[in-house]
């Protein structure tokens, strides 16, 4: 069911029921952050224009969202309805074009210090930051995710894991190509591998225990899989213009949920349903998501 068009969307979030989009111009690169109505054939509301934003996370009452603009990788707040915009202080030093998580009351993110070493790093939502591990001066990131406790990010071809705290990072998992997507519930880290050719084929889907183990495999002969979400029953992703649902405990077999989907980029879950941006057609589009 498409439940809203806005050309050139291509990142979703809630904040609490409402669902908000980000949208590009093709022809001018102008970002704009909107919110989609719930009233069939009412208007988008605007809520911030600018230029750059490369990703978006919605709280239980506010969009978080990093841009590559005049202060590279700074991350801010916008607090609907009143559309009301707070820079971050803390995260002056974000690598743009790089995701981040939220844990709770947290953002982390990846920073460079004037050294030019890379460190993971968390802030409050007050904007105060501090680091929480060291990482190495030439590193390459693909995904990043975060629990109540943990964060894990890929760095290489190396999954690792540090506490949100701070302390030491581990290595939990080895790819043989790039995890674009991560995502952690209280048991297992679910995340996805493009393969060492990133061949239509080439992909697949693993989890590990939370506490440590061998990987296991959700689901391979994947087509670039990526944006995977989990909720209490399955774990979701987006693959070759389809949404694909697997049941989680006791593992089920892949089970597409919806096709023909032109250009989805992003998705979100609220309650039974998943939210995809099409982005080729411009199209938000609502499915079942069992």
């Amino acid at each position: 069911m498409i439940v809203g068009t806005t050309p050139g969307v291509y990142a979703l979030a809630l904040v609490g029921d409402a669902l908000y989009a980000a949208t590009q111009d093709q022809r001018t690169f102008e970002t704009c952050l909107i919110g989609i109505p719930h009233r069939e054939g009412a208007p988008p509301s605007l809520l911030w224009r600018g230029r750059g934003l490369t990703c978006l996370k919605g709280t239980s009452d506010r969009l978080l969202f990093q841009v590559s603009g005049d202060e590279p990788g700074r991350i801010y707040s916008l607090t609907p309805p009143d559309a009301s915009v707070t820079a971050l202080q803390g995260t002056v030093d974000g690598m743009p074009d790089v995701q981040f998580a939220v844990s709770g009351e947290r953002i982390i993110f990846f920073g460079r210090q004037s050294t030019g070493k890379l460190e993971l790093r968390q802030a409050t939502l007050a904007g105060q930051a501090s680091p929480i591990v060291a990482i190495g001066a030439n590193t390459s990131f693909a995904a990043i995710c975060a629990d109540r406790a943990h964060v894990y990010w890929q760095e290489g071809e190396q999954i690792r894991r540090a506490p949100i705290q701070g302390g030491a990072a581990t290595d939990v998992a080895t790819t043989a190509g790039a995890a674009m997507s991560l995502s952690s519930d209280d048991h297992h880290l679910y995340f996805t591998d493009t393969g060492a050719d990133w061949g239509p084929e080439d992909g697949s889907l693993l989890r590990i225990p939370v506490g440590g183990g061998a990987p296991e495999v959700v689901a391979d002969r994947l087509d670039n899989p990526h944006d995977l979400i989990t909720d209490g029953h399955s774990v979701y992703w987006i693959e070759a213009d389809s949404v694909i649902g697997c049941r989680k405990n006791p593992l089920g077999a892949p089970r597409v949920l919806s096709a023909d989907l032109p250009g989805s980029s992003r998705m979100v879950l609220h309650g039974d349903h998943l939210y995809v941006a099409c982005i080729d057609d411009g199209t938000i589009r609502r499915i079942a998501a069992r």
